[in-house]
C-alpha cells in the first residue's frame, strides 16, 4: 500500500467518520446507561419514603385505636421501634422528638398522658 493512500479522501472520510460515529454513540451509551441507573435510584428513594410514610399512618392509626394502658404500651414500642429504624423521620420534625422524649420513654401510663398520647399523634408527619 502506498503512503499516498492514507491522505487520499476517499480512504479518510469513511474512516473518520466511522471513529467518530463509535465514539458519539459510546458516549450516548454511557449517559443513557447512566441517566436510566439516576431515574432508577430516585424511583428507590421515592418508594422507600412512601413506604415509610404508609407506615407512619398505619402507626397513627394504631394509636388513635389504642384505648388501655396495654395497648398503649404496645403502640408506643411499635413506635419507638420504627423511629429507632428510620431515624431520619425522628429527627426531620421537632415534633417527633418532642412525642418520642415525652410518650416513648417512659412505660406509665396516666388518663392525662393517654388522651395526650392520641392527640398529640396527630402532629406527627409522614
Amino acid at each position: 500500500m502506498r503512503l499516498e493512500s492514507w491522505t487520499d479522501p476517499a480512504i479518510i472520510i469513511p474512516a473518520a467518520a466511522g471513529l467518530i460515529g463509535a465514539a458519539v454513540g459510546g458516549l450516548f451509551t454511557i449517559w443513557a446507561a447512566s441517566r436510566q441507573t439516576r431515574l432508577q435510584f430516585e424511583q428507590q428513594k421515592r418508594e422507600a419514603r412512601e413506604a415509610v410514610a404508609r407506615q407512619m399512618e398505619g402507626l397513627k392509626f394504631l394509636i388513635k385505636d389504642a384505648k388501655t394502658p396495654p395497648k398503649c404500651t404496645a403502640v408506643a414500642l411499635r413506635l419507638r421501634e420504627f423511629f429507632v429504624t428510620n431515624p431520619e423521620r425522628l429527627n426531620a420534625e421537632p415534633e417527633h422528638r418532642e412525642f418520642f422524649e415525652k410518650y416513648l420513654t417512659d412505660q406509665y401510663w396516666t388518663d392525662a398522658q393517654m388522651l395526650g398520647f392520641w392527640t398529640d399523634a396527630d402532629n406527627l408527619k409522614p
